[in-house]
């Protein structure tokens, strides 16, 4: 009887695996784990496998407790307990005091089934916060681990009173622009739909330039005129005018076919308060 109750007890033990996790592998998407040593392991599991009892709980704290605090962290790996009777409970209870009072933070992971209510009817995880317990390593691991993907609302700036124009209202023009920067206006008479009238080098004064400048088309006096707006911090719907408009102009906005065909000096019509081309 003797000899069998030792078999048990070994073949017991034998079921308990303790192995120190790397931190280049274990913590390798947190910040800073391109510094740390090569051989360091400040995180341990150690998995429970199969079952166990009054057979092999006097040896388990012995066995374990050395594991226990030589870590900062150590993972209690439930995932592959089968039964565990309430002298193994009671143990459990053991190794965590250890790791409190050697300030090792403890995380019990894969608890499931017959092992859980064992534990849970003896209060054996009262000491062991909600937050540490995980079902599988991946969310043992603190931050968030490479391939996995999130849906997130990222605010990049906020600018309290800005004027916002309607995205729909931005357009690209070329232009023709004199020492200073400003727009030089160009003649308005007859032109065909959306061809813009261009300029050659030879007619441009000195000083003068053509370049392409984001603009809006503002309603001024029955016609378009397209006026070159400095652009801030923007949105889904909106972007910040930072400078060529100001609050009370009426900006032509539409779908950007239409806009992408308005030019500058083009008759429109104003329709109940609203700029229509």
């Amino acid at each position: 009887a003797m000899a069998s109750a030792r078999q048990l007890e070994r073949l017991q033990l034998d079921s308990v695996v303790s192995v120190p996790l790397l931190d280049q592998s274990f913590l390798a998407n947190q910040e800073g784990a391109d510094d740390v040593d090569a051989f360091s392991a400040r995180v341990g599991m150690v998995s429970l496998r199969g079952t166990f009892s009054v057979a092999s709980s006097s040896k388990l704290v012995s066995t374990i407790g050395v594991d226990i605090r030589d870590h900062e962290v150590v993972i209690l790996d439930f995932s592959e307990t089968v039964y565990m009777d309430d002298s193994a409970a009671l143990v459990v209870e053991q190794m965590i005091d250890i790791a409190i009072a050697e300030d090792t933070e403890c995380i019990v992971m894969g608890l499931h089934g017959m092992p859980a209510r064992t534990l849970e009817a003896l209060n054996v995880l009262e000491r062991v916060p909600a937050a540490r317990f995980v079902g599988t390593l991946d969310e043992a691991i603190p931050g968030v681990r490479p391939g996995f993907t999130c849906t997130a609302d990222i605010t990049t700036a906020i600018r309290p009173d800005s004027l916002a124009i309607p995205i729909q209202a931005a357009t690209v023009r070329e232009v023709v622009l004199d020492a200073n920067g400003n727009v030089v206006p160009q003649e308005t008479g007859p032109r065909r739909r959306g061809v813009t009238p261009g300029v050659s080098a030879s007619e441009l004064r000195a000083g003068e330039t053509e370049e392409e400048v984001e603009g809006v088309f503002v309603a001024r006096q029955g016609r378009a005129v397209f006026v070159p707006v400095d652009t801030g911090i923007a949105g889904e719907r909106y972007f910040e005018a930072l400078s060529g408009v100001a609050e009370g102009d009426l900006i032509i906005i539409g779908p950007f076919s239409e806009v992408r065909n308005l030019n500058d000096g083009d008759s429109i019509r104003v329709v109940d308060g609203a700029a229509r081309r």
